[in-house]
């Protein structure tokens, strides 16, 4: 049963002891597995970010950016086995502007619907499975913007509070397939301190200061590419390809047990945007490390914690 239809039913509990028992047990049942096999501290069902790069100095690298995602995680736990599906809907949005690029699309857009299994390997292991459909493109509705993706993830219980993670990810990528090995952790430090993650493409320190307030440093890498929806001297598609990597300080405010608002600032590494065409003898027509620069980050996420 997952947790959002969990919670449509929770009225039921007042009029129906029998039916409200039945309901609590299995959102205990889902949060329970999910923790132990996911192995990590947080779920954020729902997630609502908006992040800003504003405009450096004025070089031929000066750019800026905004980007804005809605992202939901639904688990739902299978009573045959306890393997939980994990449905994770997304909708982001890129608005990059750049002196260097004149033809960069006004904004790029990525929907995707990804699906993960996992299952419990014994005592110690666990193994996810995941489907990563998606659409990477500009407006016209013109050019082919599909995406497949995957990644096989397998977690390793150390010890009570200590996992491991190893795996691998790939991506039909418009500029060719792409391969990432993965590598992460999920470590409960003490009673207030973790860190969790997958590199490269994420890792999060987090310390408890009291039940309402959290700050910590975290870690992303970015590799995507769009269909951009012009031409540039053949009459196909082109492509857009966006390399960031981000280190912020976040503070996480608790407004009640589950609702957080999330306030982050940091800094941009190797920032890089290329345009190419994949048919093209050059691969990439422009490429070009753009200023990495300051940007700030605000969310609202309904979030479960498992500790």
């Amino acid at each position: 049963m997952s947790k959002n239809r969990s919670i449509q039913h929770i009225s039921s509990i007042v009029t129906s002891p029998s039916n409200g028992f039945r309901c609590c047990f299995f959102i205990f049942i889902s949060i329970f597995f999910f923790s132990t096999s996911f192995a990590q501290p947080v779920l954020d069902a729902v997630s609502l970010r908006y992040q800003n790069s504003p405009k450096g100095t004025n070089s031929p690298g000066a750019n800026r950016f905004d980007y804005l995602n809605l992202s939901i995680n639904i688990p739902v736990v299978s009573k045959r086995d306890s393997s939980i599906f994990v449905f994770s809907p997304f909708l982001e949005k890129w608005k990059i502007t750049s002196d260097s690029f004149p033809d960069i699309p006004s904004w790029t857009k990525s929907i995707g619907f990804p699906v993960s299994l996992i299952m419990p390997l014994g005592k110690t292991w666990s193994l996810a499975l995941s489907v990563i459909p998606r659409w990477n493109g500009y407006a016209s509705g013109e050019y082919s913007n599909f995406q497949i993706g995957g990644a096989v993830l397998a977690t390793y219980k150390k010890r009570p509070g200590l996992h491991y993670k190893f795996g691998l990810y790939y991506n039909r990528e418009f500029s060719g397939p792409f391969f990432m090995p993965l590598l992460g952790i999920d470590w409960k430090i003490d009673a207030r301190n973790n860190l969790y993650g997958v590199l490269p493409g994420n890792l999060v320190y987090e310390h408890k200061i009291s039940k309402a307030i959290y700050w910590g440093v975290s870690f992303r890498s970015i590799t995507n590419t769009y269909k951009q929806g012009i031409y540039y001297q053949a009459p196909r598609a082109t492509f857009l390809r966006i390399q960031d990597t981000q280190a912020d300080l976040f503070a996480d405010l608790y407004a009640t047990q589950n609702i957080v608002f999330s306030f982050a600032a940091g800094h941009s590494f190797a920032r890089k945007y290329r345009e190419g065409d994949r048919e093209s003898a050059v691969k990439y027509y422009h490429d070009q490390t753009m200023d990495a620069g300051f940007y700030g980050k605000i969310s609202f996420l309904y979030r479960l914690r498992f500790r």
